[in-house]
């Protein structure tokens, strides 16, 4: 199981990004399952509705629905775990949607998560203490 965050899903979507290969390849090419968060959508359909339009965000919500990405529940017990993390690591000021997917990886029993933000993923635990392995590999 991967748990992709927001960065990849952008650099997938936009062909112009210098990411965008990286994260196509990623996405096309593994044969593990893959996972995101609603606050992951949430963010993407933000930043694709503003830069590029309705048209491109229906694209991409449609590619959401149809792909086998898998889109995890957040609820007050996500809400209460993301909030431990975010209190755990206040100096990264590391955001609701990293964090979320941080936890998700953690339900899932994952240590992969797909992101091109390394700075803070790396600088991360899980409350067991274990580091996350860290997608794309540079």
């Amino acid at each position: 199981m991967i748990v992709v965050d927001t960065g990849i899903f952008l650099a997938y979507f936009v062909a112009s990004d210098p990411d965008h290969e990286t994260a196509r390849a990623l996405l096309e090419s593994t044969d593990r399952r893959l996972a995101t968060t609603p606050l992951v959508v949430a963010e993407l359909d933000y930043f694709i509705l503003e830069r590029f339009g309705p048209d491109v965000e229906a694209r991409v919500l449609r590619y959401l629905l149809e792909s086998p990405v898998s889109i995890t529940p957040f609820g007050a017990v996500e809400l209460a775990a993301c909030t431990r993390l975010l209190s755990r690591y206040k100096d990264l000021e590391l955001g609701l949607t990293d964090a979320s997917v941080m936890s998700a990886a953690e339900d899932l029993g994952t240590s992969t998560i797909a992101t091109l933000d390394f700075r803070d993923f790396r600088a991360v635990t899980t409350e067991s203490g274990r580091a996350f392995d860290l997608l794309p590999r540079g």
